[in-house]
């Protein structure tokens, strides 16, 4: 069996939650009708955990051998995917002193000619039809399958009839994601705090996440930053948005509020 691993980002060790929707994308994939499941979207509210969801299932696959090859493909611009194609291509030792449109051409039909299942992931797909913009990628393979992670505006019908919507963490899928991710001991008393601060988040994944490596780097407790997040510490806030690297739009935002962040990252804290 042809084998091939394409996906440029690592596993994340403190992955938690989303066991369910990872379990149904391994059972749409292995229906017995590959037409109909062909194509697959995964869809949810922003920073709820899709990109995350995605690989965690992608490196599941790969330990089962579900699929004979991953490909992970960055899409949030026609630029974006050239270039993960151009990965592709020099993985499947195309020659690079063909132009890029030959190279697109030539690992279009080693795709197509693959003789097992492979998955190619679509990831932050942000145009309006897959069909056309992503139609020239998108080999008419029948071992082939894709996976569209995307925002939830601007579905299309067929998108829509094929959407696995992630749901929002569990408050114990929020609290366990917090523990791993600050590395703090696993005591009653953090199961308390940690549990009122993953509410205090939204049990939203990426500022979860976020929030509990600022823990593990500052060597604070839960009870600590929730203290900060009660009494408006700018500085804690102004500490995340520049760790994440944010656009230059979203960096207006040091010295916001932990609320006026959420808002912007597209869900308000509750």
């Amino acid at each position: 069996m042809l084998t091939h691993y394409l996906v440029p980002i690592p596993r994340n060790k403190t992955f938690a939650g989303f066991d369910d929707t990872i379990e149904k994308l391994k059972q749409r994939y292995s229906s017995g009708s590959r037409s109909a499941e062909r194509v697959l979207t995964l869809t949810g509210v922003a920073c709820g955990g899709k990109t995350q969801a995605a690989i965690e299932f992608c490196y599941r696959a790969q330990n089962t051998q579900q699929f004979g090859a991953i490909f992970w493909v960055k899409s949030s611009s026609a630029n974006a995917v050239e270039k993960s194609f151009k990965a592709i291509a020099n993985k499947l030792n195309v020659a690079q002193s063909d132009p890029m449109e030959g190279r697109i051409r030539t690992t279009m039909s080693i795709l197509t000619a693959w003789p097992c299942p492979w998955l190619m992931v679509f990831d932050n797909y942000s145009g309006h039809d897959p069909s056309k913009d992503l139609g020239c990628y998108m080999p008419n393979s029948e071992q082939g399958s894709y996976l569209l992670v995307r925002k939830l505006e601007n579905l299309t019908l067929a998108e829509k009839n094929s959407a696995i919507y992630l749901p929002d963490l569990h408050l114990q899928e929020a609290l366990e994601l917090l523990l791993n991710r600050s590395g703090v001991e696993k005591n009653d008393e953090n199961f308390v705090q940690g549990l009122k601060l993953a509410r205090a988040l939204g049990k939203i994944p990426r500022i979860i996440m976020q929030v509990g490596s600022y823990i593990k780097r500052k060597k604070i407790s839960f009870a600590e930053y929730h203290r900060m997040l009660q009494q408006s510490d700018r500085r804690s806030v102004a500490a995340l948005l520049d760790e994440w690297n944010l656009s230059k739009g979203q960096k207006k935002l040091v010295g916001a509020s932990i609320e006026d962040y959420m808002l912007a990252m597209g869900k308000s804290q509750t």
